[in-house]
């Protein structure tokens, strides 16, 4: 699982963060950061692990400092889906959709898209075994989130299958 985006020097981001520690900007960066390194492919399991925890941590405390949007929203909701907590990686992945940028290729924004599909894709499941209608626009949400994820740098052949 190798990263696409370049990230300052880790020694850049944490001086950043330790000399600005209520500056949600440099926590949230600090955040990516931990979060770049947690999934390049060399890093160990529990190393990994470790640095998902800190991103997550240090998105956290910069959402408390007023952080909001994509940025926070896709740091928690990868680091939601790799640590095990399904629930709450849907519920950030459909945030950060509300704020997609434009350009989507980094290793989050692939988590972040194939979430989002996954998460319609269950409700619209659901709501067919309850026998309810549910929105179109629901199906509309799928496809294109697949069309983009489709063109994506790290998109793979399980998730052309799930669209």
């Amino acid at each position: 699982m190798k990263s696409t985006t370049r990230a300052r020097p880790a020694s850049t981001v944490c001086t950043a963060a330790s000399s600005r520690p209520a500056d949600s900007a440099a926590r949230l960066e600090l955040a990516e950061g931990f979060l770049a390194l947690a999934v390049d492919a060399d890093s160990s399991s529990k190393i990994s692990r470790l640095m998902l925890q800190d991103a997550r941590a240090n998105a956290l405390e910069a959402e408390k400092l007023g952080a909001s949007g994509w940025r926070v929203n896709a740091v928690l909701a990868t680091t939601a889906v790799e640590l095990g907590d399904l629930l709450e990686a849907q519920k950030r992945a459909e945030a950060a959709m509300a704020d997609l940028p434009a350009d989507v290729q980094s290793y989050a924004s692939m988590r972040v898209l194939a979430l989002y599909a996954q998460t319609i894709q269950q409700k619209i499941a659901k709501a067919v075994r309850e026998k309810r209608e549910w929105p179109p626009q629901w199906l509309t949400d799928v496809h294109a989130t697949y069309a983009v994820l489709a063109r994506h740098p790290l998109a793979s052949d399980r998730h052309a299958t799930s669209h």
